[in-house]
């Protein structure tokens, strides 16, 4: 039997018996699953175990992180473990642990999305409100669209790599496997079709989930950031822009200091996180916090800055602005520099952005600066020309700036590393700036990837197309699944 069928049924079977190791047993081949939720207190656990699933090192908890960090060129990778150093050389094998945790892991999320939207439909519960039913049946479409993006991403080829993306991206499952009829040998859909179901379920959260929540979980702002993340991805920056319009609406801000966001859980530049405790964190072999930190910090260090990162950042600050600075006899410093970087130097360095010696770092998947920068370029590319380019554009990245970078004597309100049209001979070198910010204040989040992924750009020596790039389907997968067609390459 299917190895992912077993798994999916299995964790069914945890549910309704609440036993930890009901995972490893053999799964029932029907199961009755009112004896669990039909209730409110049994749809709460559900939901519960839903974000449960998604605190996956394999996944949202770790690995969107790592790997897509590994992959591009801010980071070196210097640890011992070979299945993420295959991920660092783009030599992955199609049985490589972490691709086949990736899959699985997504795909247990996605069913229990579907089992518990099924479970929301037909539960009679007088106790249960619409709004209550509403806001669940919420998370599952967040939860399910989200997991779908970040698959189809990694295991397709980019949006547009064929003229209608017909070209192959993940299989979609929207029914739950309860038991074992429920399962089906399903084929890959295309990237269209994929990202069609993506944006449905989005859509879908934005009109469901609140605004607000105490419990810290997705709300319709997280939904709005998927969606703004996947029109980008598409270079519909239209769309893209009027996304991140609806989220600075919401009552966000940057923190006072770039580490305000690290320092802080649920910040106001948050706009998603996944919490992690110190009960239930990945741990010391696994996630950001282990791979990133450095010993003295209770990590690994296994993750450093490489040179290209360094040099990247040496030029956030323009010849043209370090001159002003200078007449002026001031001194600009980057807070990025001094509180995140650890002093900033090649492949020795590790980052402490995620910093706590109980390994309990909230992975921060969304936040306030991404907003801004993403606004900023969708803006930009909008428009025919620089003399076409919208002032708002300049406020969005120097806000973004004038955050991290502090100058002192001779001048006020760090006008002097602000941009405007006037700092730029051309459109394009406007962007290659706001790109360039991006990859300074975002770096180590996992952003660089889909960064130069989705617009075409070098990844150390590969085309983001080059089969290198795009992850192997599974091999027990493909053994498993008839329907199932490998990656070119594997």
């Amino acid at each position: 039997m299917n190895r992912l069928k077993l798994f999916l049924m299995a964790l069914v079977v945890a549910w309704l018996v609440g036993c930890e190791n009901s995972l490893t047993e053999a799964p029932q081949q029907s199961l009755d699953q009112d004896l669990a939720l039909n209730s409110a207190s049994g749809l709460t656990a559900a939901v519960t175990g839903l974000y449960d699933a998604n605190q996956s090192a394999n996944i949202a908890g770790g690995n969107y992180n790592v790997i897509a960090e590994i992959m591009a060129d801010n980071v070196v990778w210097k640890g011992s473990f070979t299945t993420y150093q295959d991920f660092h050389n783009r030599q992955i094998t199609p049985d490589n642990a972490n691709t086949v945790g990736w899959w699985t892991d997504s795909y247990v999320a996605i069913n229990m999305a579907n089992v518990i939207l099924d479970a929301v439909g037909k539960i009679n519960d007088p106790t249960l409100t619409t709004a209550q039913k509403d806001i669940w049946r919420g998370d599952c479409y967040f939860v399910r669209g989200m997991t779908y993006f970040e698959l189809a991403r990694v295991y397709g080829k980019p949006w547009n790599f064929t003229p209608d993306n017909s070209h192959l991206a993940v299989p979609v499952r929207t029914k739950a496997v309860a038991s074992s009829s429920d399962f089906e040998n399903l084929p890959r859909a295309t990237m269209a079709a994929v990202l069609t179901q993506v944006e449905s379920d989005l859509q879908q959260a934005v009109t469901l989930l609140p605004a607000t929540r105490t419990d810290r979980r997705a709300t319709r702002y997280a939904a709005l950031g998927y969606l703004m993340r996947m029109e980008l991805e598409k270079r519909n920056y239209a769309a893209a822009a009027g996304y991140a319009q609806q989220i600075m609406a919401g009552g966000f801000s940057l923190t006072a200091s770039p580490y305000g966001p690290f320092q802080t859980k649920f910040s106001t530049e948050s706009v998603f996180e996944i919490a992690h405790t110190t009960a239930d964190n990945p741990g010391v072999n696994a996630g950001q916090h282990a791979f990133y930190a450095p010993t003295s910090l209770a990590g690994r260090g296994d993750i450093v800055i490489s040179q290209s990162y360094v040099d990247a950042f040496n030029r956030i600050i323009t010849p043209t602005q370090q001159a002003a600075i200078t007449a002026a006899s001031g001194t600009a410093t980057d807070q990025r520099r001094t509180l995140l970087l650890n002093g900033l130097v090649a492949n020795t360095s590790a980052t402490v952005k995620f910093y706590r010696t109980t390994n309990d770092d909230n992975v921060l998947n969304l936040r306030y600066a991404d907003v801004l920068l993403t606004r900023a370029e969708a803006l930009a590319e909008q428009a025919a020309n620089l003399a076409a380019v919208p002032a708002e554009v300049y406020t969005l990245v120097n806000t973004v700036r004038k955050r991290a970078i502090l100058v002192s004597g001779g001048t006020s309100n760090n006008a002097l590393i602000e941009y405007s049209a006037a700092s730029f001979a051309d459109k394009q070198a406007l962007i290659d700036a706001i790109l360039l910010e991006r990859r300074v204040e975002l770096a180590f989040e996992g952003d660089r990837f889909y960064t130069l992924h989705r617009r075409g750009l070098d990844m150390r020596g590969l085309a983001p197309s080059d089969n290198r790039i795009t992850f192997p389907i599974p091999q027990q997968e493909k053994d498993a699944n008839p329907s199932m067609v490998q990656n070119p390459g594997y």
